[in-house]
């Protein structure tokens, strides 16, 4: 882009150049360089997108978060978006962003100045109008909008795998490198996480240096959060006094000094932002959490290197750059926006604030120009990935035949690769379609076998747990070891010993504070805990003191050995032994972490009041079982279910479990999303106990007590409290959804019974949607089974068993 000519075209008193947000370095640098060419000052002056629209409407005290949180008890998401929306709202047409602007009068700052000679400005746009517009319009201000002129008929490429995308990518890169194309004026756009670990793998093949746009922000560090879980005051004393502090973390600070001197003063800079002794030290707290999430730290960058852009910072590449597009496909290029903001589209069409379609619109016009620029070197996008299959976007179709061939490299076209053997394995072999590696171990029974083993599982008579169904339905055949055979190939680990102490951590403490409400006929093993127990007096729980009481009492035998062990040579002591110092060690250096996701759960209880709290309950039906860790009952006839877990699960999604059931009960699907596999638990947790108890569901959640959020990951048919849950309207079900969800339990349950008792257990593991390599069927073995088990098993910290 011409930007000489452009400058010099505005160059004017009372000129405004307003630009999109990610260009303001290149844009404010290039300006700079031009004035000292020149040597003159140019007249106009650059605003960024988002600092237009402040000038515009008004800037924000931070403190109004903290102020919204504490009187109010507004999210903080919630106030972003209310803040967001108001700025729009100039004609005080919506009822709620008024009341909310006339609350928050006195942390708005806004430009009086500015507005007053407003009709004095002129304003030109090197970005698209879409939130722009309606501040123009309502003071009445012409501008314009600078076009991008196109340049050239953009060159599109179509691939049948990302693998082939990228190999073709880094070998036209590598041969423009070796006619001496200087590497830093190259660039690729649209990259997401999707491609990093393909990218990375392939570029060391070629020898190519890439910078991957990844950030790291403070909460990222792990001795940041443990700071901010400290009480306030130690918080305090950690980040004032520099001598406390430097002692303190003396083993990670001499690791790299810099970093983590930098680092505690972003820390100090971020509880700056904030008056520290006008609000309550929980509300500035969570809100300091929330800003160390967007809060971000420098991370290395290699000098001579490619590196990646976003579509927005094309326009600014200058002559001699130029840049690959990849990814482009549809919704992905450009993302399509959606309605998952505070204010439905009718309310945002009543303010003027953009809608969702409006903005999908203005992005694809926006790209539409920019394809045709000369700096683009070619769009291409990829036909499947792993086993997702895409569409090219609306742009690719509108200028390209999607029919055309694929975009293919072979491995003789490869000229600058520096590991050719890694590469045939990605290529079809000149002889054959299949790898070398063709040897199957097929469990193939006659018919005379398969009944007689038929006629084996039904006298055993089974009863399945749900760890077993999804067992069942990953690998057919370890089911079968593990279970008809019955070769265990359970082994302790820290994780699992950690998972049972927590899990008797709270069960007892339920027990302690709850008495009257809690339902357990199960007895600790440990005598010295049952009277622990029965002798707690102390009406105010001190958690930390419970935890130690607990720990001492849980451990007794435990510590009693550790104490002899400290004779032993460390090169004498047996696995056992070993694994037993480790799960001490481990759990008193987690104690902070673990004692505040004990008082959440208090909190949580205190907050809810259930009726009944079933802990450890069996939640059975006939030939299938699974102990739930807690079931709650509530006044009003329903019920919740909480299952504690060590790891994150992922997120709820109601269409997605639909997808998941349904590619399991389909016979011809082989392929489910693993992660969502294992949510079916908690469904099958509230199938029994609605059939055990004709109870109606409130909620079925995983409690991840080493999350630092500490909220439940929730299914629910209410809206659940945001504090304590993790919510979004995919999380909340209506009773028909339940109802399809208990149906496509039940035929999920009969399907593994049925397969179970017809001695059903191929040796095929079940294909990760999000996962997993592409295998060819060749590659299915008994040893690839075992091998995939023994990889992919889930950190499991209980024994529904």
């Amino acid at each position: 882009m011409d930007f000489k000519s452009i400058f010099d075209s505005i160059n004017k008193e009372n000129q405004y150049l307003i630009i999109p947000n990610s260009l303001n370095m290149r844009i404010v640098k290039k300006k700079s360089e031009l004035e000292i060419t020149n040597k003159s000052l140019y007249k106009f002056k650059i605003l960024t997108e988002s600092e237009a629209i402040d000038l515009f409407s008004f800037k924000v005290n931070n403190e109004l978060l903290l102020y919204q949180l504490q009187e109010n008890h507004l999210p903080i998401s919630i106030t972003k978006d209310k803040i967001k929306f108001s700025k729009y709202n100039f004609k005080n047409l919506n009822i709620d962003l008024s009341k909310f602007f006339d609350e928050s009068k006195g942390f708005f700052i806004t430009n009086e100045l500015f507005k007053k000679h407003i009709s004095d400005y002129q304003f030109s746009l090197l970005v698209s109008d879409i939130y722009l517009k309606p501040f123009f319009d309502f003071y009445n201000i012409k501008y314009q909008t600078i076009e991008l002129k196109p340049e050239k008929n953009p060159v599109f490429h179509k691939f049948s795998s990302k693998k082939d995308e990228l190999f073709y990518l880094f070998e036209s890169i590598s041969k423009k490198l070796k006619n001496g194309f200087n590497i830093n004026k190259i660039f690729l756009a649209n990259i997401d996480n999707t491609y990093y670990v393909d990218i990375l793998k392939i570029a060391r093949f070629y020898n190519i240096p890439i910078n991957l746009s990844i950030s790291y922000t403070l909460n990222d560090l792990s001795y940041i959060r443990e700071i901010m879980s400290f009480e306030f005051n130690e918080i305090i004393k950690i980040l004032s006094d520099n001598g406390y502090r430097n002692e303190y973390f003396h083993d990670i600070r001499k690791i790299d000094e810099q970093r983590f001197d930098d680092a505690i003063n972003k820390l100090i800079n971020v509880f700056n932002k904030y008056p520290l002794n006008k609000y309550e030290n929980k509300y500035l707290i969570k809100l300091i959490n929330e800003d160390l999430k967007t809060t971000k730290i420098k991370t290395s960058k290699l000098k001579n290197a490619l590196n990646i852009i976003s579509l927005d910072e094309i326009i600014g590449l200058n002559d001699d750059e130029l840049v690959y597009i990849l990814n482009a496909r549809y919704e992905a290029f450009p993302k399509i926006a959606k309605d998952n903001d505070y204010l439905a589209d009718n309310d945002k069409e009543l303010i003027g604030y953009p809608t969702s379609t409006e903005i999908n619109i203005s992005n694809n016009d926006y790209l539409e120009k920019i394809i045709k620029i000369k700096e683009i070197e070619y769009v291409s996008y990829h036909e499947k990935d792993k086993y997702n299959q895409f569409t090219p976007s609306d742009i690719v179709t509108k200028y390209f035949d999607v029919n055309q061939k694929y975009s293919k490299i072979t491995i003789d076209d490869l000229e600058n690769a520096f590991a050719k053997e890694y590469y045939k394995s990605s290529f079809e072999s000149r002889e054959s379609d299949v790898l070398l590696t063709s040897f199957t171990g097929e469990f193939k029974l006659t018919e005379q076998e398969k009944n007689h083993l038929s006629q084996y599982i039904k006298l055993k008579k089974i009863v399945l747990t749900p760890t077993a169904i999804t067992t069942y339905f990953k690998i057919p055949f370890i089911y079968y070891i593990e279970k008809i055979l019955g070769l265990d190939t359970f082994t302790e680990r820290v994780d699992i010993l950690l998972g049972n102490y927590f899990h008797a951590l709270i069960e007892a403490l339920m027990k302690i504070k709850y008495q009257d409400k809690v339902v357990s006929d199960l007895k600790f093993k440990n005598t010295y805990i049952n009277e622990y127990i029965k002798s707690y007096k102390e009406e105010e729980i001190d958690y930390s003191k419970y935890f130690d009481d607990f720990f001492n009492l849980y451990f007794k035998d435990e510590n009693e050995l550790i104490n002899e062990l400290k004779l032993k040579n460390i090169n004498d002591l047996n696995e056992h032994e070993r694994l037993i110092i480790k799960t001490n060690f481990f759990i008193k250096k987690n104690k902070k972490m673990i004692v505040k996701a004990l008082k959440q759960l208090i909190d949580l209880e205190d907050y809810e009041g259930s009726k009944e709290l079933l802990v450890e309950y069996e939640a059975d039906q006939k030939d299938f079982t699974g102990r739930a860790d807690i079931v709650k009952m509530y006044e009003d006839n329903t019920f919740g279910v909480i299952d504690y877990k060590l790891g994150n699960k992922e997120a709820f999604h109601y269409e997605k479990l639909v997808d998941v059931f349904k590619s399991l009960l389909n016979p011809l699907n082989d392929e489910v999303s693993l992660s969502s596999l294992s949510l079916l638990q908690l469904i099958f947790y509230g199938y029994f106990v609605y059939k055990k108890t004709n109870k109606k569901l409130k909620y079925i959640s995983f409690y991840s007590y080493f999350d630092d959020g500490l909220k439940l990951n929730a299914l629910s048919n209410v809206e659940l409290d945001k504090n304590y849950f993790k919510t979004g309207k995919d999380r909340i079900i209506s009773d028909t959804n339940v109802d399809e969800l208990y149906g496509l339990t039940k035929d999920l349950l009969n399907l593994a019974l049925e397969s179970i008792y017809d001695a059903n257990f191929p040796i095929k593991v079940r294909k990760d949607v999000k996962r997993t390599d592409d295998l060819e069927d060749g590659i299915y073995s008994i040893y690839e089974a075992l091998a995939f088990y023994n990889t992919n098993i889930e950190s499991s910290d209980e024994n529904d068993d």
